[in-house]
């Protein structure tokens, strides 16, 4: 009897350490959602979905599905952009262990009468504090007033009000105080005119005195050895290096920058950073699929000689398939970072380089691209 008793208790205690692992264990929660058209109900594909602080980041698929998962305890902010809707977002809490649906709905945005603004992101990475945007008058009715609303306390926005001439322009400054900040942020304030408004998001990415992201240890002391410290899954990794990749532009006033290459099972994500550096406020600005077209096509090889052409692509909020036969179109402002991406499928498990040939066009610029090309060759994946 008295075996029994002692056989018993230990299994009890077997039992209590088990049940206290798995509430140790679960220290983070997943998220889940659809993003949807709030006048049709229609899900919205290609919505670019963040959550901040950390400024994590997915796109919704065709259904509008998106989903973080492993995210650590506390409060975030989910912030939502699609091109053709005002940006929304919302606060939000996770809880560790447990699965938290949010769908949320986007009104199409409605045109500010007379003015139109030159961006609806403005994307400060590590090495920005200060960016800038316009506000244009494009009506035939004389001046209008306009307003700037909803600003964190971590940005100054010069000037919040102003007027603009018939035909004119304004330029806004923005500015963020870093040392307001100890994680990646991401906000939304409002340019309000004539009765109407306009949502422009602000991404800032912040690293410590030591060039490292918060979270992320330079001495790699990691147990499990996993690159600057932490989980493999960490974004972003501070030993992601580009250098040895070729990076130019078919035209001087088109500056092209690397963000990441990355693997996922069978599928690599390349991200990339353009900046219209002197073409003029380009409403429609090209980027040409593997086939269909006339123009410069767009080229995806490896370094083993393999093309894909199953991938899709995306730049500033639009999204395409590379082989659906026409170009993607999207607007391409002034001295704004904008970013892109090409998302290719079934990759080489061998391959350890990708390089995209980018064909690209632009309607009604002034003056025409001395090479309709922006090349990104040799870059490793990580």
């Amino acid at each position: 009897m008295k075996k029994i008793t002692i056989l018993l208790s230990a299994v009890a205690a077997m039992l209590f350490t088990w049940s206290c692992r798995d509430e140790e264990i679960a220290t983070t929660g997943n998220i889940y959602g659809i993003i949807s058209d709030a006048e049709t109900n229609a899900p919205i594909a290609g919505a670019q979905v963040i959550l901040s602080p950390g400024n994590i980041t997915t796109v919704t698929g065709s259904d509008g599905n998106y989903e973080f998962q492993h995210i650590e305890e506390g409060q975030y902010k989910l912030a939502v952009s699609a091109s053709g809707y005002n940006t929304n977002s919302r606060l939000i809490s996770v809880i560790g262990g447990e699965r938290l649906i949010l769908d949320m709905q986007m009104l199409p945005e409605e045109e500010v009468f007379g003015i139109e603004v030159s961006t609806s992101r403005l994307d400060f990475e590590t090495s920005h504090d200060a960016l800038t945007f316009k506000i244009k008058n494009v009506s035939t009715s004389g001046s209008i007033d306009w307003y700037i609303s909803d600003v964190e306390n971590w940005l100054t926005v010069s000037p919040m009000e102003g007027t603009t001439a018939m035909g004119m322009t304004s330029s806004v400054k923005v500015t963020v105080d870093r040392s307001r900040l100890t994680s990646d942020e991401t906000t939304i304030f409002t340019v309000n005119a004539a009765g109407g408004s306009a949502s422009i998001m602000v991404i800032v990415d912040v690293e410590d005195q030591n060039g490292n992201y918060p979270g992320n240890d330079d001495d790699n002391d990691d147990p499990n050895n996993n690159p600057g410290g932490g989980n493999e899954d960490d974004e972003p990794s501070v030993n992601e290096d580009y250098s040895s990749a070729t990076v130019r532009s078919g035209d001087d006033r088109i500056k092209a920058e690397i963000v990441s290459c990355r693997r996922n099972g069978t599928t690599v994500t390349f991200e990339y950073t353009l900046v219209n550096a002197g073409c003029g406020e380009l409403s429609y600005f090209n980027i040409n699929p593997c086939q269909g077209l006339n123009s410069p096509l767009t080229v995806i090889t490896d370094e083993n000689y393999n093309q894909y052409k199953d991938y899709t692509y995306s730049f500033n909020g639009k999204r395409e398939e590379g082989t659906a036969g026409h170009s993607l179109s999207a607007s391409f402002p002034e001295y704004v970072k904008v970013p892109g991406s090409f998302t290719v499928k079934d990759f080489n498990p061998d391959s350890k380089y990708l390089t995209v040939r980018m064909g690209i066009g632009a309607a009604l610029i002034e003056v025409p691209f001395t090479e309709n090309r922006i090349y990104f060759e040799n870059v490793p994946i990580y």
